[in-house]
């Protein structure tokens, strides 16, 4: 456990202040293609990721044609230079670690950045993802070995192998991985090598494999060592569309990592907006509290023009859950929400589904999944940000404009809601 926090302090000092690109292509041929670049820069205990998609996908604004012949040979400076012609795809305002503003395509949105903000903004570019000092999730259960180098790695590399095993309730079954790191001491510990083996949990059952290897080893002028660039291979089994069992899908992707540190960014780079977050996190209101307002400017499911607000839902218990279409745990308590409506319902207790997406987006996909309940489309996302939503599915019981619980849509039952409503207590779960 020494060596593991020796390591994590070394991770956690990062590289001070600095502006750097991940800069991503994908294997064609014998050519690398350019997929996207990410814009980082850190300022004290600030941290902002801009990523630009470079890819040839129509529907995404993507970087003009002059800049992707420098592709090969990109500088930070360069990329700098253009900031302000670039359409950004996603931008990330991350402080002391924890992520206050997520904002796609123009538009805030909240996803797993907010509960793993280390995972998508690189508090140092050491390495973006190191799991087993990031991931403290309270459904997985980790086994970690260190391992002595053997004769293919080189002697001064030490290795760490952890097992994980995820057992979240809204996965049919155990995810289970096993991560295998190297480390060169005689370089502060940077990351050599990163070996993940495993399955996913979805639809059906696959397995992958995902191999990152580092090229290129760099230092800043402090003397930190870092890895400049890695080759990223994947492998992923999939059934077959023609036959039973599976088939071997690879791809090879390559990160180069460009740090400069003489470019620090000036306090401006943190806009407004972003400014607002850090100084006033959205609050996470829970039992006690009372209800922010319902704003929701489109609704689904509903009478024409019904208008929600706490003194038209006044002695009322309406469950609000909220909810994306692209969240596969929210999909998966689709059945179950539409139990509790069918269930409760007749006796007055209202349910609303509040989603930021679009509209017409939400419209195609109940055709396809049926939601019983009423439907509102916070595409502003006012609402998420006054409940404080962190994470998804999350669902709230509230009466008479109080909030009375907080909590997974799955580990509501009628019983549990019924008692609510009726001010008791109760052990059904």
């Amino acid at each position: 456990m020494q060596l593991l926090e020796q390591i994590g302090r070394q991770y956690k000092a990062g590289l001070g202040d600095y502006s750097g690109l991940i800069v991503e292509s994908s294997a064609k041929g014998d050519s690398w293609a350019p997929m996207n670049v990410c814009l980082v820069r850190r300022l004290d205990n600030k941290v902002i990721s801009k990523q630009y998609y470079a890819g040839n996908n129509p529907d995404i604004p993507g970087l003009p044609a002059d800049l992707k012949q420098h592709w090969a040979n990109l500088t930070t400076s360069e990329f700098i230079s253009y900031e302000s012609e670039l359409p950004t795809y996603r931008e990330i305002a991350c402080i002391d670690g924890r992520v206050f503003k997520v904002q796609q395509n123009g538009k805030k949105t909240h996803s797993t950045h907010d509960r793993h903000p280390e995972r998508s903004v690189p508090e140092n570019l050491m390495w973006r993802v190191v799991d087993f000092l990031a991931n403290q999730s309270p459904t997985c259960r980790f086994e970690r070995d260190l391992l002595d180098p053997d004769s293919d790695e080189d002697p001064d590399w030490i290795g760490l192998k952890v097992k994980t095993t995820d057992n979240r309730k809204d996965v049919d079954r155990p995810t289970r991985s096993c991560d295998t790191y190297w480390f060169d001491k005689s370089k502060n510990y940077v990351l050599m090598r990163h070996v993940r083996e495993g399955d996913i949990t979805g639809t059906f059952p696959r397995g992958f494999r995902i191999e990152r290897c580092v090229a290129e080893v760099q230092q800043t002028h402090t003397g930190t060592w870092y890895a400049s660039r890695f080759v990223n291979t994947y492998e992923t089994e999939r059934p077959k569309r023609s036959a039973d069992g599976f088939e071997t899908v690879k791809s090879v992707r390559q990160q180069r990592i460009l740090i400069d540190q003489d470019i620090i960014p000036p306090q401006s780079m943190f806009d407004e907006d972003a400014l607002s977050y850090f100084t006033a996190p959205p609050k996470q209101v829970g039992p006690g509290d009372p209800a922010p307002p319902i704003s929701i400017k489109h609704m689904l499911n509903a009478p024409a023009g019904l208008q929600l607000s706490w003194d038209n839902l006044q002695n009322k218990t309406i469950v609000i859950e909220f909810w994306s279409t692209m969240c596969t745990g929210c999909v998966k308590s689709i059945p179950h929400m539409n139990h509790l409506y069918q269930a409760l319902h007749p006796e007055g207790i209202e349910f609303l589904s509040v989603t930021f997406d679009e509209p017409d987006v939400v419209e195609r996909f109940v055709k396809k999944t049926p939601i019983h309940s009423w439907i509102g489309c916070d595409t502003d996302q006012s609402m998420f940000v006054a409940y404080g939503i962190t994470g998804y599915p999350t669902a709230f019981v509230i009466r008479n404009g109080l909030i009375v619980e907080r909590n997974h849509p799955l580990q509501l039952s009628p019983q549990h809601i019924r008692a609510l409503a009726c001010n008791t207590d109760s052990d059904e779960k």
